[in-house]
């Protein structure tokens, strides 16, 4: 295909409607007819095509690749399990189905407004890069986390696969204002065996819940997954006495504050699966066993990226450690070197209770100096305010003594820091490319050996 032929298409669907004065495109209003339709369409099709062939060949290549991987895993996976299906959102499934198609649409918009009036040329060209652009970045990191996880099902080796629902509180019925700071109490749903995994985003759910939950006979063990993390709107009945739960307010939000807190997805295993129905509700997190940060950008390693996913474990405490699945290679060594321990930097964190003293410190009054005309206005020590007709006589000044030489003053010792070190986090790292088997290791280490719970008499 030549260089720049969307261009030229472009110029001759403007020639088309000058041909066709009975197409009238308006910003309002779209009126076209029969075989003019037909005309117009095909050539404003040829120009996305065009525009995208062109401007995203290497970005197609990547898709191509992603979706390949996707297809062979999800069919295992579908087999193994003896699934119907697997559901995951809208966009993302069309991108898997047909990447080529799916980008292709983000370019609809921008090129409309090119020939209706209020766009042109280049802001067709400078939209749909910018649209498309911030779209592929969502779904490659999308992409990879759905197929990733998908390696994790694969390897626990389930035989059955639970989901729990959580209520809406938007449904008709459980319709109740309920946002943060809301007092409403209310059940968590029983888990139900499914025949579909659901990777769909749940909007305004009431309760943060485990979407899948695997039976495994890898671990003989209830092996919960939840990602997206989001903000429950109700609080729980009950919490299971065997998990440990950290208090939002109190233990993350007051310490961290509430940016850059949340992993992409938790782990949690347990034998019985009441004591996996609950992640979190409006007031406090389950801790999870394991933390999974997932990365799929091509020189995401930076000591920055390792420190935000170090965060993340402090502020969230998973009981066994992180586990990092990278698609691309990073230096091991820098990363062993990384995920050591470091000093925390303050400004990452809280200090509540200085926000207290400076809440609580009183204000200084305002003062309105009254002004007339040709008065001069003095503040005295009470503060009041006193009228004076003429100004005072002015004080003799006073010569200026010679400049005495003094010692330069010593430099301030530091301010230690209040925050001190991270704690010794378990973290494993993992290049694992496209190679589920490659975290095989690491998955052991993390989950085989988490002790049983007692019974709980419910």
């Amino acid at each position: 295909m030549a260089e720049g032929n969307w261009k030229k298409r472009y110029q001759d669907l403007l020639q088309y409607i000058a041909d066709h004065p009975q197409i009238e495109i308006k910003p309002q209003s779209v009126v076209m007819m029969g075989e003019d339709r037909e005309g117009f369409y095909a050539i404003f099709e040829e120009i996305r095509r065009d525009f995208v062939r062109e401007k995203y060949a290497d970005e197609l290549k990547k898709a191509e690749e992603f979706c390949k991987h996707w297809k062979e895993i999800s069919e295992e996976v579908i087999k193994t399990l003896d699934l119907k299906g697997i559901i995951i959102e809208k966009t993302l499934n069309t991108f898997f189905e047909d990447p080529f198609e799916c980008i292709v649409r983000f370019t609809y918009d921008p090129l409309f407004r090119a020939v209706n009036g209020t766009g042109n040329l280049e802001t067709f060209e400078k939209e749909s890069i910018e649209k498309i652009d911030a779209k592929l970045v969502e779904l490659f990191r999308e992409g990879y986390k759905r197929w990733a996880t998908l390696g994790i099902i694969k390897l626990l080796d389930g035989d059955k696969v639970f989901c729990i629902h959580s209520p809406s509180f938007l449904d008709e019925g459980t319709k109740i204002e309920a946002f943060p700071g809301n007092d409403h109490v209310d059940v968590v749903p029983e888990p139900i065996e499914i025949k579909y995994l659901d990777f769909d985003a749940a909007d305004a759910c009431a309760f943060l819940t485990p979407r899948i939950v695997i039976h495994s006979k890898r671990y003989n063990r209830l092996v919960a997954l939840r990602a997206d993390h989001y903000y429950a709107r109700w609080r729980s009945d009950r919490y299971s006495g065997n998990q440990e739960w950290i208090w939002f307010k109190k233990e993350i939000f007051e310490v961290f504050g509430n940016g850059d807190i949340w992993p992409d997805m938790y782990i949690y295993v347990a034998d019985d699966i009441r004591d996996l129905k609950l992640t979190a509700d409006l007031q406090c997190l389950c801790r999870p066993h394991v933390n999974v940060e997932f990365r799929d950008k091509d020189n995401w390693f930076t000591k920055e990226a390792v420190t935000s996913i170090k965060r993340h474990a402090r502020a969230t405490r998973p009981k066994c450690g992180t586990l990092i699945l990278s698609r691309t290679a990073f230096d091991q060594g820098e990363m062993n070197e990384a995920i050591k321990p470091a000093e925390i930097d303050p400004s990452t964190m809280i200090r509540q209770y200085e926000m207290e003293v400076i809440m609580e410190k009183p204000e200084e009054p305002e003062v309105t100096p009254v002004q007339e005309e040709n008065d001069i206005v003095v503040l005295s020590d009470d503060n009041s305010t006193v009228i004076m007709e003429e100004a005072p006589a002015a004080e003799p000044v006073a010569e200026t003594p010679a400049p005495v030489e003094e010692p330069a003053p010593e430099e301030p010792e530091e301010e230690e820091n209040p925050w001190g070190m991270e704690p010794d986090l378990v973290i494993k790292p993992v290049q694992l490319g496209w190679d589920i088997s490659a975290m095989d290791e690491a998955l052991d280490s993390l989950l085989k050996d988490i002790p049983p719970y007692p019974p709980v008499d419910w």
